[in-house]
């Protein structure tokens, strides 16, 4: 049996409510050194149980190939650690915190600090064998099952590992429908699903669409947000395509503009036909010239930074009007297009 999850097939066991991972010495020595900041032995050793905790979720996490991060956690910085029980583990795709609580021998009850109980998409519950060499994921239990009064979690409720990659798929898609939404506010209404002004622009616009498709299924399902708009210049069409989407590999997201030759009969772009992308501040970012015979252009942009916070630098950009510009140049000629549209009037 499969799950596929992240554009990647993860085997599940039919036991699917364990998962056993090795502890390795890397986080050992984490946890070593962690622990002797704290005063207390029972300090100590919760967070090094904490820390261990932690370690053993992101190799399970890493094997299933979903991208952690440790140094935005309570659990690697000191201040928190020290004065909080917190073992979180960030996952920087989803922008949301996982808890990885320990589980004792014979516990059958795990009580909940008051400080996991918010900022948190769910609890992964972990119990170490004696020599603390192998952890065994017990299974998973969803923030949205938690009521607000209840701090106790019972081993017998925990669902399937399954569910935790699961709930991650979901969040992930609920996160690129938020985002595409955003983004389509920030275009005008010229702008389209690509398919609608290439198939509409005959044969090869077809050929482009389909094309288009088969990048989509690809990427699927990291791509939030694909439009086109119909450009004129010098008595030739042309279709510019807006892409925001995330390659392979866990890639930072990039954004991409992308020209295409748009009618019946056109199947190449004309020689000498520029593109080029400026800040706001009108520097040129990269500018790209089409050779004979070539039948598209294409400008990367990488975001560098979550997508979350790139989007809400671009809505407070366009109220001050600081728009990217994309200029499409022909025999002299050109066209300039804003990136995002420009705010309507009230």
């Amino acid at each position: 049996m499969t799950h596929e999850t992240f554009g990647i097939k993860v085997p599940i066991t039919r036991d699917a409510h364990n998962h056993k991972v090795p502890i390795t010495r890397d986080a050992h020595n984490h946890a070593e050194e962690f622990a002797a900041e704290q005063i207390s032995p029972n300090k100590r050793a919760k967070v090094y149980l904490n820390t261990l905790s932690v370690c053993a979720v992101r190799n399970f996490l890493n094997i299933v190939q979903i991208e952690t991060d440790v140094e935005l956690t309570g659990t690697w910085n000191p201040i928190e650690r020290a004065f909080s029980d917190v073992a979180d583990l960030f996952i920087p795709n989803l922008e949301v915190y996982l808890e990885c609580r320990p589980v004792l021998p014979e516990q059958e009850v795990v009580v909940l600090p008051e400080e996991v109980k918010e900022d948190r998409i769910g609890y992964v519950f972990v119990k170490f064998d004696n020599d603390l060499q192998e952890a065994e994921l017990l299974g998973f239990f969803s923030s949205v099952e938690l009521d607000e009064n209840r701090d106790e979690i019972n081993l017998e409720e925990l669902k399937p590992l399954e569910d935790l990659l699961t709930v991650l798929y979901d969040e992930q898609i609920n996160q690129i429908n938020s985002y595409r939404e955003r983004l389509e506010k920030l275009l005008d209404d010229d702008w389209v699903e690509p398919k609608k002004i290439l198939v509409s622009s005959g044969r090869r616009g077809r050929g482009n669409a389909n094309q288009l498709s088969k990048q989509e299924q690809s990427s699927a399902p990291f791509m939030p947000l694909k439009r086109g708009k119909i450009i004129e210049l010098d008595n030739q069409r042309f279709a510019l395509i807006i892409e925001i989407k995330q390659g392979r590999e866990n890639e930072e997201m990039k954004l991409y503009f992308q020209l295409l030759p748009c009618g019946e009969t056109t199947k190449s772009l004309p020689s000498g036909l520029e593109l080029t992308l400026l800040k706001p501040s009108g520097k040129v970012i990269n500018s790209t010239t089409a050779k004979t015979g070539g039948n598209q252009l294409i400008i990367p942009l990488n975001i560098n930074k979550s997508l979350t916070t790139w989007l809400e630098k671009l809505e407070g950009n366009r109220e001050k009007g600081k728009l990217y510009q994309v200029q499409i140049t022909l025999k002299g000629k050109s066209k300039t297009e804003t990136f995002p549209s420009i705010q309507p009037v009230a």
